[in-house]
Parts: structure tokens; sequence; C-alpha cells
């Protein structure tokens, strides 16, 4: 009987430090919900902004070759 109380006293903590643990791991991941948005947003305007410059680099060199052609002929 008293192994039986023992056995269920274990099970019993050890659910209760599970519990725990997902309770823990619920808040670290709603503290960082915010942060990670914002960070996700810049990288992304990052990139974007990136995309941006290289098109006009494109675009800019595609015109100088456009202009010395002519120039040239």
């Amino acid at each position: 009987m008293q192994r039986h109380q023992i056995d269920n006293t274990l099970l019993h903590q050890a659910m209760l430090e599970e519990n725990n643990m997902q309770i823990e791991e619920e808040r670290i991941i709603s503290k960082n919900d915010g942060k990670d948005f914002l960070n996700d947003f810049a990288e992304c305007f990052n990139v974007m902004g990136d995309m941006i410059l290289n098109s006009l680099q494109i675009i800019l060199c595609l015109i100088i070759l456009i202009v010395l052609f002519f120039a040239i002929f």
C-alpha cells in the first residue's frame, strides 16, 4: 500500500513538473511573440529594400548601355 502511495506521489510530482514546464514555455512564447514579429518585419523590409536597390542598379546599367549605344552609333 505504501509503495503504491509513493508511486502515485512520484507520478503526481512528475505531472506537476511537466505542467510547470508547459506554463513556462507558453510564457516564453507569448513574451517573444511581439519582438519576433517586429524582427521579422524589419528583416522583410531590409530584404525588400535590397531588392529595390538591385532593381534600380540594373535599370541604371541598362539606361547607361542604351545611352552609350546611341552615342557610339
